[in-house]
């Protein structure tokens, strides 16, 4: 056996397409009334987004379309690094944003310069910009004006914003009022957004610490991954695990505690332990759910879990597996065929069924793949479950190299804002003949 792939992949949620529409330049668009709306737009776009990136493009193309400004930038303080990160650029030329792509603090780039100034800054013509920032006449020509702004809060340098226009025009009391007013949400909103980031890669690193090692199993080739919901920074509940047992065997778990926060991730925790422990006594799936019922049912009374747990054989192929209320694994086979592990459902973990748990069994056959994973994979708000079934088994048809690859497809899935977490584990039972891992069909 050979584990592919790293225990989890975190990646930060891609920026927002929907911006601002221009207000129509006929519309009495300085009027109160008019600035005070695209501010409120403003805000609630602000709202939505969940990282520094999208707080930036969300500033910078809100302000080129309320101010029927040319050209803008955004450029993001890197605490870590000491330098300043172009974050977006729409209008400007592609010298410019291969030149300012990232700056130190104590650059005299326009980019350095702007986080590390105490006001706004209003360039009225060429000359101005030019005097203020020589480097720019090289890289980005039709500079006719320029506001040049900090984003900081709490007296924290959070990045910088550019305003350019290609005719020499000073900015309005009005304008500059408004330039001021959507510099200091986009601060605010970027401080949000530094601070989820970093609760969400707390909440990560502890679920993360809370997974196993996947261990070495002669037989099968395992892939498992963990990704951490994108709207939400507390730490989730979802687990895989994998068990060896006695004679050549191998357990195999995944499971979703209710709920997000420590409560859920300490649960998920004895849970995990729990039915480990009931595996390696040599008790059958379908009893470790049942002693894992009595478990959290004793413990945590409230909290509901579903799980599902089984037992392979890679020598013979011989699955058992018991389930309790978890979405069912798919079983993907040489032929390209697709078929769901449905048979046998038990209730959730701790609503006190007290019943005994079925279970069943299935054939992995050589060269197939087992799917196993939590909700987070397929579900999508306001979709029936059958769809996100129909959509994993579309994902699955089509041949494959290898599990890096089948699995780089399937966490595809997710939206990019993602409520749930997602735990992903997919087993490929190696062939007989001694063969390097997948190949394509």
């Amino acid at each position: 056996m050979r584990e592919v792939g790293s225990r989890a992949d975190l990646p930060m949620p891609a920026p927002t397409n929907e911006m601002v529409d221009p207000v129509d330049a006929t519309e009495p668009a300085e009027t109160t009334v008019w600035r005070a709306r695209r501010l409120q737009r403003l805000t609630a776009q602000l709202s939505e987004a969940l990282n520094p990136a999208q707080v930036a493009e969300v500033t910078a193309h809100h302000a080129m379309a309320s101010l029927s400004e040319s050209a803008a930038w955004v450029g993001l303080v890197d605490a870590h690094r000491g330098n300043v990160q172009l974050a977006c650029a729409p209008g400007l030329s592609r010298e410019f944003r291969e030149r300012f792509a990232s700056s130190s603090m104590q650059e005299a780039s326009p980019l350095a310069a702007a986080a590390r100034l105490d006001g706004p800054r209003w360039l009225a013509t060429e000359q101005e910009i030019l005097d203020a920032y020589p480097e720019l006449g090289q890289v980005q020509r039709g500079l006719g004006s320029l506001a040049v702004l900090p984003l900081a809060a709490g007296g924290r340098p959070l990045g910088g914003i550019g305003l350019c226009r290609e005719r020499a025009k000073d900015f309005s009391a009005d304008e500059r009022g408004e330039v001021l007013a959507l510099c200091t949400l986009g601060a605010q909103a970027l401080e949000r957004a530094v601070q989820f980031e970093i609760a969400q890669h707390v909440a990560a690193t502890l679920s993360l610490s809370l997974l196993p090692r996947v261990p070495e199993v002669p037989g099968i080739t395992i892939y498992s991954r963990y990704l951490p919901a994108a709207t939400d920074a507390r730490v989730g509940g979802d687990w895989y695990d994998v068990i060896p047992l006695s004679s050549g065997r191998v357990g195999l778990v995944v499971g979703d505690v209710a709920g997000h926060g420590v409560r859920a991730a300490a649960e998920m925790g004895r849970l995990r332990t729990g039915l480990r422990a009931y595996l390696r006594e040599g008790h059958d799936p379908a009893e470790a759910l049942g002693l894992t019922d009595v478990l959290t049912s004793e413990m945590s009374p409230t909290l509901m879990t579903t799980v599902w747990c089984g037992i392979l054989d890679p020598e013979t192929g011989r699955l058992s597996y018991a389930n309790a209320g978890h979405p069912p694994p798919a079983v993907l086979d040489l032929t390209g065929e697709v078929s769901f592990l449905d048979r046998e459902q038990n209730p959730p973990l701790g609503i006190r069924w007290g019943g005994p748990f079925a279970q069943a069994d299935a054939q992995i056959e050589p060269a197939a793949f087992l799917v196993c994973y939590t909700d987070g994979l397929i579900e999508r708000p306001g979709e029936r479950f059958d769809s996100g079934l129909e959509r994993l088994s579309s994902a699955l048809r089509p041949s494959v190299s290898g599990l890096d690859e089948l699995g780089d497809r399937l966490l595809a899935l997710p939206v990019e804002t993602h409520i749930d977490d997602v735990a992903l584990l997919a087993i490929y039972r190696d062939p007989p003949d001694g063969g390097e891992g997948p190949v394509a069909r």
